[in-house]
């Protein structure tokens, strides 16, 4: 303390100080006189810098993460590109400044968009919305990921709707992730009838509030779960753009910091730690994935990188909560996680077999294959169809929507690895480029490639979300219908050969962009093969006396084809009649982007 000095001071005495009143801050002062007290004054500290406004703090950040994006050579721009008028947007603002690409930059509170929501759709409108998007994640999003335990999750969702200003960012860029994957899960009809507003437009509003939730929480720093569980989700929101594949290493790595890896500490509950281990496994499936689909040849995770983790219990949302101490019973037989547990089954079954791995990795990097490795990879493939079907298959009831969706899934996995196993591609050549096969070997092929494609079909026909069954079969599905069409010049009567055309009428007629560019040579060569595996067919029947009535009715997309051909020949056009490079440069189908087509083991397909 300083000794009294004359001299006005600059704050007030101890003793007024302490005593809340008012100091005329002379030396002594008068109250100070009156009650005959010494007077005395403190030395204060010098002023402390000024603190970052939290505006200025979110931009920092914010920049920050775009280097990051850009040294990453992620492509976020559309992001800010893809303004369409919302309510959210006067919570979010571009910056061009500084930069070539448009930034996008959020509002220093990014809780209050649903703040703002509410006022301008009205509390009534806006907690409908919410539990409409909740209820459509239950139903058909949740049940393909399990990452979120959902009598949790909807507890918070009231408790939020009823105190939206205090939402904690962890929670809101869950919510946002989460309504994001409801809108995509639902069809442009359903956005329409159920709220008003095209399904393009919800989806942008969405993601963009669940990015700015995200940034503003922090993400790529984190150690919190629900943050990281929210971040899971947004990348699932487009599992095949760039974005997810050059993110998705980095949210496995925060994972890895944060010891999903590695069993919980004693003190995390059994909740908790569950939720850990579902939510690992998602982040190593979506991994994989991205591997796959966008480094052509490169390897799946190492198992050591994967971490000494089991299998999430086969249980129900029902037997976990928070205040548990003791882990549940399992089931024995079908649960809510038997979709998610037929994917993980996959990466278990190679854990624990060094043989199954090999022959996994050799199915697709073989370039001939001995008698004895077919032998070995149909046997292991047998093994795999046993563990699913002592494990799950056995106690489905297929009236059940999501037991015929495991079933597909279960059905598909193997029939699709058969397919690979069994493959033209991988046979001998021959000096003039033939490719000579056994008859039974190819109608296994054949056969298991119609299965792949039945399955995949009824997948995509579930009340489940298509967006995430069908991220992990686009490339697939394409590949096959070439593969299938080819086979059919060749194949022309029978069970398989009738479900084989059923398959390619549905993807022509999903597909209207096959029949109508005309600039694209690739659409316009599997037209051609189309039409020509359609003339064999044709001449089969009539050679064998049933004329042309069991071709009829022509189906609508071979009398577009037949069309569009007689257009071209009235027109002296060309047609290249096998792939080649320029193909790729035009590719494109829609809700299909971006995929790993192997061209030129593709061209070989027309010469067979």
């Amino acid at each position: 303390m300083s000794a009294p000095s004359s001299g006005q001071h600059k704050y007030a005495c101890s003793t007024c100080a302490r005593r809340k009143i008012k100091c005329d801050k002379a030396d002594p002062c008068s109250n100070c006189s009156k009650a005959e007290v010494q007077c005395l004054y403190e030395e204060h500290p010098p002023p402390r810098p000024r603190k970052r406004a939290a505006d200025e703090d979110l931009i920092a950040r914010l920049g920050a993460y775009e280097s990051l994006l850009r040294d990453n050579n992620v492509d976020f721009s559309h992001f800010s590109h893809s303004w369409i008028p919302s309510d959210l947007q006067g919570k979010l603002k571009h910056s061009t400044s500084g930069s070539e690409s448009p930034t996008l930059t959020p509002s220093t509170n990014n809780l209050a968009t649903l703040k703002e929501l509410q006022i301008d759709n009205g509390s009534a409108k806006l907690e409908r919305q919410i539990y409409r998007l909740w209820q459509q994640f239950v139903e058909a999003v949740n049940p393909l990921i399990k990452i979120v335990h959902a009598p949790t999750m909807q507890q918070q969702i009231l408790e939020a709707s009823w105190n939206l200003e205090n939402i904690s960012p962890p929670l809101a860029a869950l919510m946002f992730s989460i309504y994001s994957l409801a809108v995509i899960s639902l069809s442009s009809a359903q956005c329409e009838a159920t709220y008003g507003e095209p399904r393009p437009t919800l989806i942008t509003r969405y993601r963009v509030a669940a990015l700015s939730a995200l940034i503003a929480a922090d993400f790529l720093t984190t150690k919190d779960l629900q943050l990281l569980t929210a971040f899971a989700l947004f990348l699932l929101t487009g599992p095949d753009s760039e974005f997810t594949s050059s993110l998705t290493p980095t949210a496995v790595r925060i994972g890895q910091k944060m010891g999903l890896h590695k069993p919980s500490h004693p003190k995390v509950s059994f909740f908790e730690s569950e939720m850990r281990i579902r939510l690992w496994w998602q982040l190593n499936a979506l991994d994989s994935r991205a591997r796959g689909s966008h480094v052509p040849g490169m390897r799946p995770p190492a198992l050591v990188e994967f971490g000494d983790i089991r299998v999430p219990l086969n249980v129900n949302d029902s037997d976990l909560h928070p205040e548990m101490t003791e882990p549940p019973t399992e089931h024995i037989g079908p649960t809510e996680m038997t979709c998610v547990l037929i994917k993980f089954h996959i990466f278990q079954w190679l854990r624990h077999s060094s043989a199954s791995l090999r022959v996994f990795e050799g199915i697709s990097n073989t370039p001939e294959k001995s008698k004895r490795a077919l032998e070995m990879e149909d046997a292991l493939i047998d093994e795999l169809e046993s563990i699913y079907h002592e494990k799950f298959l056995q106690y489905l009831d297929l009236n059940i929507p999501l037991h015929a969706l495991s079933n597909a899934m279960a059905i598909l996995a193997s029939s699709r690895l058969r397919y690979m196993a069994h493959h033209p591609r991988f046979r001998a050549v021959t000096h003039d480029g033939a490719v000579y096969m056994k008859k039974e070997e190819g109608d296994l092929a054949f056969s298991s490639a119609v299965t792949s494609l039945e399955m995949l079909q009824i997948g995509e026909q579930s009340q489940y979300s298509r967006h995430l069954f069908t991220h992990i079969s686009s490339t697939f599905q394409l590949e096959t219908n070439v593969y299938i069409i080819s086979e059919l010049r060749r194949r022309f009567a029978g069970e398989r050969v009738e479900m084989a055309w059923k398959l390619v009428q549905d993807f022509f007629d999903e597909y209207e962009k096959l029949l109508s560019d005309e600039q694209n040579s690739f659409f316009v060569a599997l037209g051609e093969i189309t039409l020509e595996a359609w003339e064999a067919r044709r001449r089969y029947f009539q050679n064998h006396g049933q004329g042309v009535m069991e071709c009829n009715p022509l189906p609508r997309f071979i009398e577009l084809l037949w069309n569009r051909q007689q257009l071209r020949n009235g027109q002296n056009m060309q047609v290249a009649t096998t792939l080649d490079s320029q193909s790729l440069d035009t590719f494109e189908l829609p809700d299909v982007h971006d995929v790993d087509f192997d061209w030129e083991s593709w061209s070989s397909f027309w010469r067979f």
